[in-house]
């Protein structure tokens, strides 16, 4: 049985969000899918949080571009 991957899910999670992968790449890739939130219902102010824990991620990580993509996408999305 695999262990949880945080960082898996977080990547996964920031490459869907952000439409460089679709839900459709990762069932065929090797890795599952371990995403923060669930993709087969729209997004909705709940999800907002799961902007707000990739942020917090990426600053920690000091991946400051990714965190400017999350922040621009989430002004979109959640105006």
């Amino acid at each position: 049985m695999r262990k949880y991957n945080e960082d898996i899910c977080i990547e996964q999670t920031y490459d869907v969000i952000t439409g460089k992968e679709t839900l459709r790449t990762l069932m065929d890739g090797s890795d599952g899918v371990h995403l923060l939130f669930d993709p087969t219902y729209p997004l909705t102010e709940m999800d907002v949080e799961v902007f707000n824990v990739l942020i917090e991620h990426f600053v920690e990580t000091e991946e400051y571009e990714k965190c400017q993509k999350l922040i621009d996408l989430k002004k979109v999305l959640f105006a």
